[in-house]
């Protein structure tokens, strides 16, 4: 069992243990590198492809397979092993753990749950997994909010100020973030699970999710249509190039918006977006 206390499971020493764990890996465009492949003066990293003969051996070892969490906190995994082309690939829910760009191997915990990662081999031959239960910490309640807009969307800006031409997405009612710093009096800095990035939004646009009137049970809702599809619309109005999706009969979708009377705002899981939809479609 790890606990993120950075120290070594076997000896006691620090996390990163080349006596008991080997030599680790770094992290470039989503695949993990060896250390002989960023600088040919090192000795051969403990990933591998340079024998022919341990091409039908790939092995791939975490230092942790099972972890205890609390939401905000960050892990470095130690990751040893042997693969084809000498990278692993790693694959986790970005709803409740992100990167940490600022190390390798490094993932931060953003939401209560239980979750896992996953580290494999391009070829998908070989897999290691850790296990993941994320707790709430209580110093860092106060950091989750929702989206609350009366009509439209909340921004989601590239840099702490108004503009068009800063605009990277669009945030509805509903929308959870994860607030990482106020120190601008009027934009702050958030983690975006539509997005699962970074951005800045319009504080007075947002709500605690404790102090939400809602009871934050998810509301569904089938699509039914005699025939044709059900038009998954970008904005709360009629016409195809206002169309940006399909839904048929027996799509679901989660109900995020009913102040308009002719549009709601929903999720759909289909397109893993938001957009808007005739509500007389929907059962």
């Amino acid at each position: 069992m790890c606990n993120g206390s950075g120290k070594c499971q076997i000896c006691g020493g620090s996390r990163v243990c080349s006596a008991c764990h080997g030599r680790g890996t770094s992290y470039s465009g989503g695949k993990y590198k060896t250390d002989s492949q960023n600088n040919q003066n090192k000795e051969e990293s403990v990933f591998s492809k340079d024998q022919k003969e341990q091409e039908d051996s790939q092995v791939i070892n975490l230092d942790c397979t099972d972890l205890k969490m609390k939401v905000g906190e960050s892990y470095t995994f130690h990751v040893t092993g042997r693969t084809k082309d000498g990278t692993v690939s790693d694959s986790y829910d970005k709803k409740f753990i992100a990167v940490d760009s600022d190390s390798d191997f490094t993932y931060k915990a953003l939401k209560a749950g239980k979750t896992t990662i996953e580290f494999s081999s391009t070829d998908g031959a070989v897999k290691a997994v850790c296990n993941i239960t994320i707790e709430d910490n209580e110093e860092d309640t106060d950091n989750s909010y929702k989206v609350s807009v009366s009509k439209g969307y909340l921004a989601f800006r590239k840099e702490p100020k108004y503009g068009e031409g800063n605009e990277k997405g669009e945030l509805y009612t509903g929308d959870e973030v994860l607030v990482e710093d106020r120190s601008n009096s009027q934009y702050w800095y958030v983690y975006a699970f539509k997005y699962q990035d970074y951005g800045y939004v319009d504080k007075d646009y947002l709500i605690r999710s404790s102090d939400s009137s809602d009871d934050d049970t998810p509301v569904y809702k089938t699509v039914k249509v005699d025939k044709g599809y059900l038009a998954f619309r970008k904005t709360k109005s009629f016409g195809e190039a206002n169309e940006k999706g399909e839904l048929y009969t027996g799509d679901v979708v989660e109900v995020r918006d009913t102040s308009d009377s002719t549009y709601w705002l929903v999720y759909s899981s289909k397109y893993d977006d938001t957009g808007y939809v005739n509500k007389d479609y929907l059962y």
